[in-house]
């Protein structure tokens, strides 16, 4: 039923424009007072009505562009500058709690000894006499080794900002370097081709850094339920002109929000040419989780000869990955648990890989580092004795 899965990806309001995994902290803090399912049969048909009504609503507002990205983007920054310093995981709220702890490391052994009782204050100043040569002495180590914890922990904030700056490139494409590439030239040649794969998906269909949206209203155009996730905004707006489902954001982080095993397909387009290794390894492991059992994965992909056009050497350059060759795709596909792996070359430089999501194995798609995801790929090491 597609109006059933139509807000799959918008598990919560606080999810889609709250910081990210705060709508799954939320939803632990709620659970506890939400209180068992109702058994009544009648009670819980209802409440399954009251939730198809509203996904229902949400999917027409969402097609008549009452949603846009726009829309979405004003309100979460709004929510995020209601939240308290510290909340989040960013740059900002590192400063805001590092200021924070630099001024309450210190202890103070002169407490305070005034009371309204009577002899009170003079029980309280005649303790702290007695015991001041004892929290004096403790009150001393623990002011120097809080000082140089302090300093310690902005010597390795100055550090790791410093690797950060030398190699973060997820500013290209925030800056619009990137808005033509070799991806989104791929999705537009392969629109044919991946709307025949995927005939027939009656599901909720993803398409991952969708462009301008080609692809995306290539399978809107076959009757497929298909929304697309992008991050450059000049993007956004020529597919948002088209009418088509649209949600703001990186792969990454929208697939970690996404519910599991609710997408009836997925086409990765774009972080699979030119992320790094981790990143990509990431996103299969996230489709893992996220997709049915016997769902396409489609990667759409530009051949390493596309990024040799002079049109491409910019991306080429920047890029922090290179592409992967189809046996590349197809080792890690089955290393992840991934079947029915296909690949076939295509017009303007780009091929398809084609795999099926297997018995579904929550426990890998759940690994949110990839380094652990990576890890796992790796034979095992014989034990010490």
């Amino acid at each position: 039923m597609p109006e059933q899965q139509s807000t799959h990806a918008d598990k919560s309001a606080s999810e889609e424009f709250g910081p990210e995994a705060s709508g799954d902290r939320v939803e632990e803090y709620l659970e506890p007072a939400a209180g068992p399912e109702p058994q009544d049969a009648e009670a819980r048909a209802y409440m399954r009505s009251l939730e198809l009504r509203i996904e229902a609503e949400v999917a027409r507002l969402r097609s008549e562009g009452r949603y846009p990205p726009s829309l979405a983007r004003r309100v979460r920054t709004y929510y995020r500058t209601l939240l308290p310093d510290g909340a989040a995981s960013g740059e900002r709220d590192f400063d805001a709690v590092f200021k924070t702890l630099d001024r309450i490391a210190y202890m103070d052994v002169d407490v305070p000894t005034a009371s309204s009782k009577p002899g009170v204050a003079f029980v309280k100043r005649s303790l702290r006499t007695l015991m001041a040569w004892y929290l004096n002495y403790l009150a001393q180590q623990f002011n120097n080794f809080a000082t140089n914890l302090v300093h310690l922990l902005g010597i390795a904030d100055v550090r790791i900002a410093s690797l950060e700056s030398r190699f973060d490139a997820s500013g290209f494409r925030a800056s619009g370097l990137l808005a033509e590439t070799a991806g989104a030239r791929a999705q537009a040649a392969a629109a044919d081709r991946v709307a025949e794969v995927l005939a027939g998906t009656s599901g909720r269909v993803l398409v991952s850094e969708c462009a301008d949206g080609a692809l995306l209203a290539r399978l809107a155009e076959s009757g497929m339920n298909a929304y697309g996730v992008e991050s450059r905004r000049e993007l956004l707006e020529a597919a948002e002109a088209r009418r088509l489902e649209l949600r703001e954001g990186g792969t990454l982080e929208h697939l970690a929000d996404v519910a599991p095993a609710s997408l009836s397909a997925l086409v990765l387009s774009g972080i699979v040419d030119r992320d790094t290794v981790n990143d990509r390894v990431a996103a299969l492991a996230h489709a893992r989780r996220v997709l049915e059992e016997n769902a396409a994965l489609v990667l759409v992909c530009a051949a390493a000869d596309a990024f040799d056009d002079p049109a491409n050497r910019v991306e080429a350059d920047l890029s922090p990955g290179r592409p992967f060759a189809p046996e590349t795709w197809e080792f890690l596909l089955s290393k992840l648990g991934f079947g029915s792996i296909t690949s076939e070359r295509g017009e303007a430089g780009a091929y398809l890989v084609v795999a099926r999501n297997a018995r579904l194995t929550p426990e890998l798609g759940a690994l949110a580092d990839s380094n652990v995801v990576l890890s796992a790929l790796e034979p095992p090491k014989e034990r010490r004795r």
